[in-house]
């Protein structure tokens, strides 16, 4: 049994999908360049907060030292004062 193609409807649901295809790209491509610049100064402003946040934990980590040291001369004053 031999099946009939009909090559005008393949040629046009080509054609079809090529048109959409290329709508797609276009529309990936304006929104792509719509959005790549804020993209990426967004990228910049989280790295410069990650910055700020590494430079934030180190100072809460020698405060932290300090508060520590602290505590042990005042145990140690406590210490002597009692004797």
């Amino acid at each position: 049994m031999s099946e009939n193609v009909d090559l005008s409807l393949v040629l046009r649901n080509t054609q079809h999908a090529s048109r959409d295809a290329r709508a797609a790209l276009e529309a990936t491509l304006r929104f792509t360049e719509a959005f790549a610049p804020r993209l990426t100064a967004l990228e910049a402003r989280v790295g410069a907060l990650e910055q700020r946040i590494g430079g934030i934990e180190r100072a809460l980590d020698d405060l932290a030292r300090s508060n520590s040291r602290l505590e042990e001369l005042l145990i140690d004053i406590a210490r002597k004062l009692d004797a």
